[in-house]
């Protein structure tokens, strides 16, 4: 009994312990190796009679025969093995025990282990089945090891990936931040159901703030637009909600943080939900003033003459055609004046004469600014097309400048005044007759 007890606990430490390795091995057999033993798992699966199948997992034995059976899959009741039932004499007190290996948790399978048979116990195989469940309590507990070590890999990998893409996150945001710091475009996310919009650090440093200055409402972009503008841009937002094809794209006028108004281009596009109803709106500003400003000084350079400022030949005509169209379909009228300076000797493009027409444009500058307009048809001469006023008749009111210039200079002046334009269909007509009432007032150029 004390060496039967003294076994038990062996057992039950080496077992329990895992002091042998993998409980499924069987080492922690007492007797060093003399107790012959076979282990079967249930592999899941059931052979052609139908029997349920075990699978021969281990099979500590001084016969190679029944080494030799570990990894065959034979049906329950073929188990244990043949070759096990011959390892030990029949003598009568020797036999094979089979004890199933089950827990609370888990059947994993059939335990054979020989035996003798003593006297003095009641009841030998009470031994072999506590070794059953003690092995299946080892199985349920090695399972769980395992279960646990794989979890453990599968967690440290995806701390691994999520690491690595943590990182890649962090070095695409610093690319990103200076990619949108090199382009210094200020961009801008509206989320359309909240209401809430993200502007980026650029977006404020475009319009003179800081980014600690700027809420997240749409009002502080929509409030700083010029008021020329805002019809426009609350148009094209509205069309863009409502479904526009293709992103909008504008150019308006913003507040700066100075006070001054500068060129925007907006350029945006919306993102629709699942329900393909627009969701959230994104897009960017950009400063364009500096563009504006060339392309105001190239039209300016076309469109006017470089000495006076005033429309050179083509806008001035152009102009004229406006104004004549709109008299013959109303009751406003203007007059048309051509003042043509001649120099010394009647030279009539000579230096002199060219300054001249400067000097006088200069002085028609603030009696003719009341939408009349001033341009220069040719070096030494202007045209003036005075829009009719009941205060002061155009004619009037360019007398009263002539009579302000130097006498030399009007010595010298020629005036063509046709001081109704509404009998003219023609342009060319108009512009012919003030030149011909030109030549009339023309100073006689002998006597100086």
């Amino acid at each position: 009994m004390e060496r039967t007890i003294a076994d038990q606990y062996e057992v039950d430490m080496d077992v329990m312990a895992a002091r042998a390795g993998s409980p499924r091995s069987l080492t922690w057999l007492p007797g060093g190796g003399r107790i012959t033993a076979c282990l079967g798992l249930w592999t899941g699966r059931r052979s052609a009679s139908g029997d349920r199948e075990l699978e021969v997992v281990s099979a500590p034995a001084r016969s190679g025969t029944l080494a030799r059976t570990v990894g065959r899959r034979i049906p329950a009741a073929q188990f244990p093995p043949t070759a096990m039932l011959r390892t030990e004499p029949i003598d009568g007190s020797t036999l094979v025990f089979v004890v199933p290996v089950t827990s609370a948790r888990t059947d994993w399978g059939l335990l054979a282990i020989t035996g003798r048979l003593d006297a003095r116990m009641t009841y030998s195989r009470e031994r072999y089945q506590h070794w059953g469940a003690l092995l299946a309590m080892a199985l349920d507990l090695e399972q769980q090891m395992v279960a646990l070590r794989d979890e453990a890999v599968a967690h440290g990998e995806e701390a691994a990936a999520g690491r690595a893409a943590v990182a890649t996150l962090r070095v695409q945001e610093e690319r990103t931040a200076l990619w949108l710091r090199a382009l210094e475009h200020g961009l801008w996310d509206w989320d359309v159901a909240t209401g809430a919009v993200f502007w980026s650090p650029q977006w404020a440093t475009i319009l003179g703030l800081r980014a600690a200055e700027v809420g997240t409402e749409p009002s502080e972009w929509l409030d700083r637009v010029h008021p020329d503008d805002r019809h426009t841009v609350s148009a094209v937002i509205a069309a863009q909600l409502g479904g526009a094809p293709g992103p909008m794209r504008f150019e308006h006028r913003v507040r700066h943080a100075s006070g001054e108004y500068r060129w925007m281009l907006c350029v945006a596009f919306t993102v629709p939900n699942e329900a393909g109803v627009p969701a959230r709106m994104v897009g960017a500003l950009v400063d364009v003033t500096d563009r504006k400003a060339r392309e105001t000084a190239l039209a300016r350079g076309v469109l006017r003459d470089a000495d006076t400022g005033w429309p050179n030949r083509a806008a001035f005509l152009d102009r004229l055609v406006g104004v004549l169209e709109r008299t013959r379909a109303g009751d406003a009228d203007a007059a048309l004046a051509v003042l043509r300076h001649t120099a010394p000797g009647g030279r009539s493009h000579d230096g002199d004469a060219s300054a001249a027409v400067v000097a006088l444009s200069h002085s028609l500058s603030d009696p003719l600014r009341h939408g009349d307009v001033v341009g220069r048809l040719a070096p030494d001469t202007l045209a003036c097309l005075l829009l009719d006023r009941p205060a002061a008749p155009g004619a009037v009111r360019l007398a009263a400048v002539l009579d302000e210039l130097p006498a030399e200079h009007r010595r010298r002046l020629s005036v063509g005044l046709v001081e109704s334009i509404r009998p003219f269909d023609d342009v060319g007509d108009l512009l012919r007759a003030a030149e011909v009432a030109t030549m009339r007032d023309a100073p006689d150029t002998a006597r100086h």
